[in-house]
């Protein structure tokens, strides 16, 4: 039995990062996409398809390259290796992330609430409680995966409802796993 275990761990730790490098992938490249970059490659012309691009060499705030050189961090800590040739990219709501304020950055430890027992909760688009924008929320019920670092005390979310994503955001007051035991908000906790 501990070593059909061992197995199954080995196999499923590089599935994770190989999420986890999509995902930073797609954030680092959201940040360069806003800013006007025209991409080269396959995947990130067929993923934001340079209809506003306006330069190879994006300008970018330094809160922005700030956030690139985290995720670039993190990128290298999982040896991500995307293939720029590919024309699709296995991210969880990609329209949704593409309309954030604040984009998340995949955490190297996520984990899942299943069947949310806690109260109706909004989503938003950021971290910003001064200009709150809601675009979901979690209900009773849901199953809610926190696969992000919190920032400044927000979570970032994404929810199924009857197997399929439904929603995503930002929420306050961020949780983690024992939080979530205490107080009774899951049915199941995995991950």
């Amino acid at each position: 039995m501990r070593y059909a275990l061992l197995f199954w761990l080995a196999l499923a730790a590089p599935a994770a990062a190989e999420d986890a490098c999509h995902d930073l992938w797609f954030t680092k490249n959201l940040i360069l996409d806003r800013a006007g970059m025209c991409f080269g490659t396959n995947l990130g012309r067929a993923i934001f398809n340079n209809a506003n691009c306006s330069t190879s060499a994006p300008k970018i705030s330094a809160a922005d390259d700030a956030l690139i050189e985290l995720v670039e961090a993190r990128e290298g800590a999982l040896q991500c290796k995307i293939d720029n040739f590919a024309t699709r990219l296995p991210v969880k709501m990609v329209w949704l992330r593409a309309e954030l304020d604040t984009l998340p950055i995949a955490s190297f430890t996520p984990f899942s609430c299943e069947d949310w027992k806690g109260p109706f909760t909004p989503l938003y688009a950021g971290v910003d409680a001064a200009k709150p924008k809601a675009i979901g929320e979690i209900e009773d019920g849901d199953d809610v995966y926190f696969e992000h670092d919190p920032i400044s005390g927000w979570q970032f979310v994404t929810v199924r409802r009857s197997l399929e994503f439904v929603a995503g955001g930002w929420f306050a007051g961020g949780m983690d796993k024992a939080k979530l035991k205490a107080e009774g908000l899951c049915g199941e906790l995995k991950g």
